[in-house]
């Protein structure tokens, strides 16, 4: 499954805005297949940006089959931090997976080149059910280049549980230590309700 030479574009999530990019006025980032609504037919996932010579954030269209083989319109959500996409000092990344268990997988990286020593990468895990796509996992690691220091946080929405983490690259006597931690119970999240940064 491909997208369309036009790519009409649906808003969705209350994050997301109507548009209507044609293949020549968009540049694709990032894509992944997988069969994300579980009827035995791949789906796209992609991150795409408009080529238009301002700096700005990219969209997510993910294109769900319809279960014969045909693609629905495309949902689209403009989700990421616009502040990191606009700052010159900021070279910002993006990635989508398709997890083993049939989850999408996204995950923003920010390196800044002035500023701050941080380099922050997320990753957010979603879930499709009952027509929409759930948040159930996330994790935050930010890495230090002048300190080496490593610190990650990991959260599962499923068990309810976080993982912290930290550790020193240049410094081999810290061990690394890991601490678990109950977080309370509350509705998943949709795609589209959060902006989705590197922390």
């Amino acid at each position: 499954m491909a997208l369309a030479i036009v790519l009409p574009m649906t808003a969705f999530g209350q994050n997301s805005k109507p548009a209507s990019p044609t293949s020549e006025d968009i540049k694709v980032i990032a894509e992944m297949k997988g069969d994300l609504n579980n009827d035995g037919i791949d789906d796209v996932a992609t991150i795409c940006e408009y080529q238009n010579g301002k700096e700005h954030a990219p969209m997510l269209a993910i294109t769900l089959s319809d279960g014969k083989g045909d693609a629905r319109e495309p949902l689209v959500y403009n989700i990421f931090d616009e502040e990191a996409a606009e700052n010159e000092y900021i070279i910002a990344q993006y990635w989508l997976d398709y997890t083993k268990t049939k989850c999408l997988k996204i995950t923003v990286s920010n390196f800044a080149t002035a500023g701050t020593w941080a380099n922050p990468t997320s990753t957010y895990i979603y879930r499709y059910q009952n027509g929409d796509f759930y948040l159930i996992g996330e994790s935050h690691d930010c890495y230090y280049r002048n300190s080496g220091e490593d610190t990650a946080v990991s959260i599962n929405y499923l068990t309810n549980k976080k993982c912290e983490t930290s550790s020193n690259v240049f410094d081999k006597n810290v061990k690394r230590k890991s601490t678990w931690s109950k977080i309370d119970k509350k509705p998943l999240r949709r795609l589209g309700d959060d902006k989705l940064t590197a922390e």
